[in-house]
């Protein structure tokens, strides 16, 4: 039952008060983030209590302060400003209102006060922001002197708010390109695909853009303002610590989701989930992720099931020292899953120091789907498809549009796919009828149109070739007239070309960026098809051509199509090595190239056997910091000496592989046996059989993690066994012990 008895309302000048930076202060020095409120609480306390204040409370770095006056308010709160302005990391933002206010249990609540704690974030570092009721109070008094902001649509406020900012007194004016993106101006245009001189071809839509569901983030874009600061993060894939196949699809669906829940935010550079699928149940630290994805921080997350039940933990991590920023875990029904998303990529976003009252509203609420089981197949479609079966994907994809079909991650999923399957006409009509659904989330900045290269618009189309260099701020495009394809080097900071350059070559497939290297390759398949399959190699801040190297047919049927390859756990301590798979008919080759000038280092021929997809290449420390390459495709194993190309061994085997430093695990998910293996030594280390058949293995600090039907089993790396039998869905693991409810076992076998 509720009493009223000590519930007081008044009318009163409400001001909140906010630490710039403060958790950036604390993720780096605890201490001194302490050490900070502490001297912030000391100067304040009593200059608040001088001008007659209330000090009602602190919210972490935050102050909720109350006056009975507006001038007694100002005067303070410019004080406040006075004084902290020379004390290291006490950068304060100010917001000032005037409203009716509710006194109770030694607290104040009610709408004014939720508008005053928005308005704050309007005010620029050492400013003032104030209401237009504040403005109203002060603006005759020759002593103030203020500037209009803009009318805001504050979250959660259903009254109409004018922002002003105090410009008297020595304080710093709001930059208003800083808030632009949050003054009611009506809905944007979305009009980066105009037909008029091709901006991108339709097909590009699945580089350029991250949909989210659909929210528009530009990759790679770094300015000023708070939708695109500096921040960027990979949101790697979540692991499965569950016996259960089914998880799997979870983890592929929560991964994607999150990725586009961060996406929608506006606030960071978010890699796709095809920037990250290459360190999918690979090994890696932060220094790999650092340096591969040139992100700042990363997420990792992982999810447990048991019947209806969910468990998913999530930590972020800073990317240059491995600490970790946030974590949390979230228990949850199967049906109560659609919200985690959106409660991570919000935890994320306010540890990063991004304001959500800034961002609008409409894209914060809206949720992809509000269909449960149509998103667990989305995550389905999303492991099919990342396993190699794309048309078992849409099959699933087609059951998702039969549950919901408005859900538009499963839309352009589809669309995604169908280009994967060179299905570009299907493809472009899923991507042109998904625009105008996204006009109201539209956050282009500037777009940017090719040249005219011939009046007859007809012989000359936009290419599906866009590569970005984050850390320079260069992309690069292409378009195509009759036999040659246009590149074009654009700053994607000021929206302007820098180079132009042309390659006289109609089969080129793909573009690539590789360190400061703009990378095309051209393929062969048919005997009409004039030339050679080459590789073309441009400085990308000038075009200038740096190297291109040819691979001729031996005979005029003859299939060539180079690829370029990337080592999965590569890390700072092994230089990166330029390597080409060339696709010969129905063998391969493997070509270690000079990266400076073309010259190729060597050159190997490795099978004269055909067998789907690509290779996946791991580095590999051997004696004497002497390095090799681990290939494997298909049934094929090699061992290759970095530096001369010879091969060490050579195995056929039909088990997959996980790599960990110099060792490696065989399984294969029909039987029951794990077989670790030195690879410089080709040496048997240990072998593990389980009492059913495996489903997974996944890496986890130095230990391999085996999931069976019934079991979950850590092998470490020197080795050791740790066994318990998969008593419930919650499991976790922790170093060397496997923890499960109140399960602690810590028996080593060996």
């Amino acid at each position: 039952m509720s009493s009223t008895s000590n519930v007081e309302r008044k009318l009163a000048a409400i001001v909140f008060t906010d630490i710039v930076g403060f958790t950036e202060i604390t993720a780096n020095d605890q201490s001194r983030a302490l050490d900070l409120l502490n001297e912030q609480r000391k100067l304040l306390q009593p200059l608040v209590k001088s001008y007659n204040g209330q000090w009602v409370k602190e919210m972490g770095d935050g102050l909720l302060l109350t006056f009975d006056t507006v001038t007694d308010a100002v005067n303070c709160s410019i004080k406040i400003q006075e004084k902290t302005k020379n004390i290291d990391s006490l950068n304060l933002r100010i917001g000032i209102h005037q409203g009716e206010i509710i006194l109770q249990e030694n607290d104040v609540i009610g709408d004014d006060v939720n508008i005053a704690s928005r308005i704050e974030s309007f005010s620029a570092k050492g400013g003032i922001a104030i209401s237009n009721k504040v403005n109203d109070a002060i603006v005759r008094e020759k002593e103030y002197e203020t500037r209009y902001i803009g009318k805001p649509k504050l979250k959660g406020v259903s009254q109409a708010v004018e922002v002003y900012c105090i410009v008297s007194h020595q304080l710093p004016k709001t930059d208003i390109s800083q808030v632009s993106n949050i003054i009611n101006k009506g809905k944007s245009k979305y009009n980066i695909f105009t037909i008029t001189g091709g901006v991108f071809t339709i097909i590009g839509i699945a580089i350029w853009l991250n949909f989210s569901f659909l929210g528009l983030s530009f990759a790679g874009e770094e300015d000023d303002t708070y939708l695109r600061g500096k921040k960027s993060i990979a949101v790697m894939y979540f692991e499965s610590f569950t016996p259960d196949r089914d998880i799997e699809f979870w983890c592929s669906g929560m991964t994607e989701s999150v990725i586009n829940a961060l996406t929608k935010i506006g606030a960071f550079e978010v890699k796709s989930r095809n920037d990250v699928f290459k360190f999918k149940d690979q090994r890696f630290d932060f220094n790999q992720i650092r340096k591969d994805l040139n992100v700042n921080t990363f997420l990792q997350g992982s999810l447990q099931k048991s019947k209806d039940k969910l468990r998913i933990s999530a930590q972020l991590i800073d990317a240059k020292t491995g600490n970790n920023l946030w974590a949390a875990t979230y228990d949850r029904s199967t049906e109560d899953i659609l919200s985690v998303q959106d409660d991570i990529s919000q935890e994320i976003a306010k540890t990063l120091g991004i304001e959500l009252e800034l961002i609008q509203e409409n894209i914060l609420e809206v949720k992809p789907t509000e269909n449960v089981k149509a998103y667990e197949l989305l995550g389905k479609a999303i492991y099919l498809s990342d396993n190699g079966d794309n048309n078992a994907a849409i099959d699933v994809l087609d059951s998702v549009l039969l549950l919901d079909p408005n859900y538009k991650t499963a839309i352009y999923t589809k669309g995604l796919i169908l280009e994967k399957q060179q299905n570009y006409f299907d493809a472009k009509k899923i991507f042109k009828n998904l625009l105008p659904e996204i006009n109201e989330f539209s956050r282009v900045n500037w777009e940017w149109s090719f040249p005219e290269l011939n009046k007859d618009e007809l012989l000359t189309t936009p290419s599906n070739h866009l590569v970005l260099n984050t850390d320079l701020g260069i992309g690069v495009v292409s378009q195509k007239y009759k036999s040659k394809e246009y590149f074009y080097g654009i700053d994607i900071k000021n929206n302007k070309q820098i180079w132009m350059k042309s390659i006289n070559d109609s089969y080129l497939s793909d573009s690539h960026i590789w360190e400061d290297l703009v990378i095309n390759i051209s393929k062969r398949f048919y005997p009409n098809q004039k030339g050679e399959a080459a590789i073309y190699a441009n400085d990308i801040t000038s075009g200038k051509e740096v190297f291109s190297l040819e691979f001729p047919r031996e005979y005029p049927e003859q299939t060539i199509h180079p690829f370029l390859l990337s080592l999965e756990n590569a890390t700072d301590d092994f230089e990166k090595p330029f390597l080409v798979y060339l696709s010969i008919d129905q063998g391969s080759s493997l070509i270690n190239i000079d990266p400076k000038n073309g010259k190729i280092l060597w050159n190997i021929k490795l099978t004269n056997r055909a067998s789907e997809g690509l290779p996946r290449l791991w580095s590999v420390i051997g004696k004497n910091s002497k390095k090799f390459i681990l290939h494997s495709k298909g049934e094929d194993l090699f061992l290759i000496d970095l530096a001369n190309g010879a091969i060490k061994w050579k195995e056929d085997t039909d088990r997959k592989i996980i790599v960990l430093d110099h060792q490696v695990a065989f399984y294969n998910k029909t039987n029951d046996t794990v077989l670790i293996k030195d690879l410089i030594k080709q040496k048997e280390i240990a072998s593990y059989t389980a009492d059913s058949p495996i489903r997974d293995i996944k890496l986890h600090t130095n230990k391999f993690i085996i999931t069976t039907d019934k079991n979950l089993c850590v092998i470490d790396k020197n080795p050791g066994f740790f066994n318990l039998s998969l008593v419930d869905w919650d499991i976790t693991i922790d170093n060397d012990a496997i923890i499960s409810g109140s399960y602690l076992t810590e028996d080593n076998i060996f």
